[in-house]
């Protein structure tokens, strides 16, 4: 358990760092364009969230075959073999799909094409760092495209430059460049470097990690999917405010994922080796939850930087306080099931379950947006399919044995949190009162794990 705290401790640190980048990004930018620009914006990132479907289960493969191995004990050779086949694959993707965009005349098609190769290979070398443990590496790589982000967008608004959106597309892409060639020259350091390629040689090799990552990576797009339900059908069927709305919203989240977030990226490797300790994954599960509970109450710092630098937007801040809630059923389901699967080496079953509980997740958002045509419905509707996945997993992934002690558990969390803005007027006293309030819930319910074992008391 100190290895995992080490690694998280790495993890977060950098996520301050993230957390200060993600600040100038998400208020900056909407200041910096238009209400329909902002919304082509946020189309293209929407859009290049599924970038990893073009890299085919690869870079999954990769993390699930060097998950919790010994760096040292590796061979170095067939890894850069592996990097150079991979690196292959999507050029030859992104020609196709420059070719298909330049004969469309799809502008957002090829401002997508161009972006494939360096995400995908920024995910590749990611995805290998976090199998192996290499976690100081990882946290410094993983800040630097939403750092540039972040310069990028705070010298057009000092300067008063004049951009658009594809000016900010174009940049975001360039940002990924830039860490991926950061990421490649800083694992030669660590590893050294083999510049054998020889497909043939090792064409069992490639077509094991593809089989192996393929079900995990469609189950990650069909999450991802999950996680975008509402977007996605507020793009198709109302205007560019209520989409920039919502999206503002939903960038928003981020802030307070951050460094729940960090421990995300330490499990996978520490879950490979404890695949069986049950008592152990009650305890993850139990900070897990922790940690999102009392997230919360940032809300109203959040409140309070929309309505004083983000006039445009102030009608978001009750979708923001919504999309809150679904903090803890997220983390638990990125942080806990989505690494047991790929553990326990459940890819088949992730994507089955990641198709359902998508299907139900369409069905509650159409509907709320069919009923209501408000996108304050739809956020509700969010809240309700993330908590659907949250309390009825696949029965092979272990978890809590009292559901209803947790349902009374969120229902005076959330009672709290909810409250807290109805009943005071002043930012302030609400953000105190449910923080203090949420920490209470959890002293009544968490008071053996997170006091004798988190806090070592």
């Amino acid at each position: 358990m100190s290895s995992l705290k080490k690694d998280f401790a790495k993890v977060a640190g950098s996520n301050i760092l993230l957390l200060l980048a993600s600040t100038l990004n998400n208020f900056v930018l909407p200041i910096v364009l238009s209400i329909t620009d902002y919304a082509n914006y946020k189309t293209y990132i929407l859009y290049v969230g599924f970038a990893g479907l073009f890299h085919l289960g690869y870079v999954d493969g990769i993390n699930i075959k060097y998950g919790g191995k010994d760096l040292e004990k590796l061979d170095k050779k067939l890894f850069w073999n592996e990097h150079h086949f991979f690196f292959t694959t999507q050029i030859v993707i992104s020609l196709v799909l420059v070719i298909i965009a330049f004969l469309s005349k799809s502008l957002v098609l090829g401002l997508f094409a161009i972006s494939i190769i360096p995400i995908n290979m920024q995910s590749f070398f990611l995805f290998f760092l976090q199998a192996v443990g290499q976690f100081s590496i990882y946290a410094k790589s993983f800040i630097v495209v939403p750092l540039l982000m972040s310069i990028a967008t705070c010298l057009v608004f000092a300067f008063h430059l004049p951009c658009d959106y594809l000016f900010f597309c174009l940049v975001y892409a360039c940002c990924y460049i830039i860490s991926w060639m950061l990421l490649e020259v800083r694992t030669i350091k660590l590893y050294g470097y083999s510049r054998q390629f020889d497909i043939k040689e090792n064409i069992f090799n490639h077509k094991a990690i593809f089989k192996s990552g393929f079900f995990i990576m469609m189950g990650t797009i069909v999450f991802g999917f999950f996680s975008t339900v509402g977007q996605w059908l507020i793009k198709w069927n109302m205007n560019d405010e209520s989409f920039a709305l919502f999206s503002m919203a939903a960038s928003l989240l981020g802030f307070v994922l951050v460094f729940v977030n960090a421990v995300n990226k330490v499990f996978y490797p520490y879950l490979c080796r404890n695949r069986e300790n049950n008592e152990r994954h009650q305890l993850l599960i139990d900070v897990l939850i922790f940690l999102s509970t009392m997230s919360l109450p940032f809300y109203y710092i959040l409140e309070y930087c929309i309505n004083h630098f983000l006039p445009k937007y102030t009608t978001a801040s009750a979708i923001v306080q919504l999309l809150l809630l679904t903090l803890p059923a997220v983390v638990i389901i990125q942080s806990y099931y989505i690494n047991l699967y790929k553990a326990n080496r459940l890819e088949k079953q992730y994507l089955k379950d990641g198709i359902l509980y998508t299907m139900l997740a369409v069905v509650i958002n159409a509907l709320a947006l069919y009923l209501f045509n408000d996108i304050t419905f739809v956020a509700i509707a969010t809240v309700l399919s993330s908590y659907i996945w949250f309390f009825f997993p696949n029965k092979n992934i272990y978890i809590f044995e009292n559901r209803i002690k947790f349902l009374f558990y969120f229902l005076l969390s959330f009672a709290i949190y909810l409250l807290s803005d109805y009943l005071f007027s002043h930012l302030i006293v609400s953000f105190i009162t449910s923080f203090v309030g949420i920490f209470l819930v959890n002293l009544l319910f968490y008071r053996k794990t997170i006091i004798s074992k988190v806090l070592n008391k």
